[in-house]
């Protein structure tokens, strides 16, 4: 069966690193973007399966992006978790704007883990 990936915006190194080693162990590929303008670019190119997204991001906030997401064609229906340490009013703009679902920073991986797993539903079988 094909991994299935994921694409983490954030330009935390430590972040990225917590989140490689658990989505990883959790048997997801994953791929990263740093800022808002490589996010949609990456998206585009690698076509995950869902996006973690945070709100806060240089080079364009995780609403930009999300908004820029939501209207290409072929990532218009890729679910995205915004994944912050953000306001409670920046949470529910996110998902108001379209995000899939919402988890707090600091990150409890087995959360995320589940919040991603309930995003996607069950895996394909293997073909």
């Amino acid at each position: 069966m094909k991994a299935r990936k994921v694409l983490v915006v954030d330009d935390d190194r430590d972040v990225q690193v917590l989140l490689h080693r658990k989505l990883t162990k959790a048997g997801f590929d994953v791929v990263f973007a740093e800022d808002g303008i490589s996010a949609t670019k990456v998206a585009r190119a690698e076509l995950p399966d869902i996006i973690l997204l945070d709100v806060r991001l240089p080079g364009g906030d995780g609403f930009r992006v999300l908004e820029r997401v939501r209207h290409l064609i072929p990532l218009a229906r890729v679910p995205i978790v915004a994944v912050s340490a953000c306001t409670p009013d920046m949470a529910q703009r996110m998902l108001d704007e379209g995000a899939d679902a919402f988890v707090p920073k600091p990150i409890d991986p087995d959360r995320l883990i589940a919040t991603i797993h309930g995003v996607l539903g069950p895996a394909s079988p293997p073909s």
